[in-house]
């Protein structure tokens, strides 16, 4: 009923693109954190008093403002939901389904809580407070729990508002590749805005904001799989059976061409042994 809409198979390399590669650069910068880059892309922005920039009122302008395009797609998609229940439609508005719809919204929601939860758990502290840029506290690696712990500074929540738009490429790669490519295009321009100013401001280091990337991505890519499971195995079976059914057509077409050139071959065979006969 809340699905109208046939999946795409996705490829191997889409998994390997997908699940693979972030996961990869996600353990690296969990269990082997280049400290050494983060301090050189922050030092720039520290001075003699510190990240000056850290209180400056247009970053914290830009840090309330950023948040409006989130919180509007989200909103956006709650409204089209709620008036296609009402119409008890298995269509949002004739672009995306129910169930796409459903989906962008989980994805969004489930990035933002996620975040929100290791932030609390993870124990790292913000390049404000850091040893190495005038703080108390040492810089360290993420290291993971289930009870708070001071720091709340890994993954950073501001960049995630950004990030989290990933969910529209997922939402709409089913309907249009071109809208899924502006779905990426966006989350890119919003993430990588929001991730900058926290890097001038001192908020979060490099993999801070990286980190929040990959996990956001990665959330969305696991839901994608997980809402459309069985559309998925079932546009597999499918593309796999028409592979087949092309080969065998073809391999029936071929036999075929090369039983009517055998029989052709007969034929004249037949024809000059009668020519033969003939003149004999």
């Amino acid at each position: 009923m809340y699905s109208t809409m046939r999946l795409r198979p996705i490829s191997p390399l889409q998994w390997a693109v997908w699940f693979l590669l972030p996961g990869a650069v996600l353990a690296w910068i969990v269990f082997a954190t280049p400290h050494a880059l983060d301090i050189a892309l922050s030092s720039p922005f520290y001075f003699s008093d510190g990240f000056s920039l850290n209180r400056a009122p247009f970053m914290l302008f830009l840090h309330r403002v950023a948040r409006v395009v989130p919180i509007g797609t989200a909103v956006l998609a709650l409204v089209i939901v709620l008036r296609t229940l009402r119409a008890r439609k298995a269509s949002g508005g004739g672009f995306l389904d129910l169930k796409h719809l459903f989906y962008l919204l989980a994805a969004m929601l489930a990035c933002v809580m996620l975040v929100k939860f290791l932030k609390t758990t993870t124990g790292v502290y913000c390049p404000v407070r850091v040893d190495v840029f005038g703080g108390e506290e040492p810089i360290a690696s993420p290291t993971f729990s289930w009870s708070a712990r001071p720091g709340h500074c890994w993954p950073s929540g501001f960049a995630g508002t950004g990030w989290c738009l990933f969910a529209l490429y997922f939402a709409f790669r089913d309907r249009s590749a071109l809208y899924a490519k502006r779905g990426v295009a966006l989350a890119l321009g919003v993430g990588l805005f929001c991730s900058v100013v926290q890097v001038i401001r001192g908020e979060h280091f490099f993999t801070h904001v990286l980190g929040t990337a990959l996990i956001d991505w990665l959330v969305c890519a696991s839901l994608y799989v997980l809402f459309f499971a069985r559309d998925i195995i079932r546009a597999a079976v499918q593309k796999k059976s028409a592979t087949a059914g092309s080969m065998t057509l073809s391999s029936f077409s071929s036999r075929k061409k090369i039983a009517a050139g055998q029989a052709a071959a007969a034929i004249g065979a037949a024809g000059v042994t009668s020519c033969r006969s003939g003149t004999k």
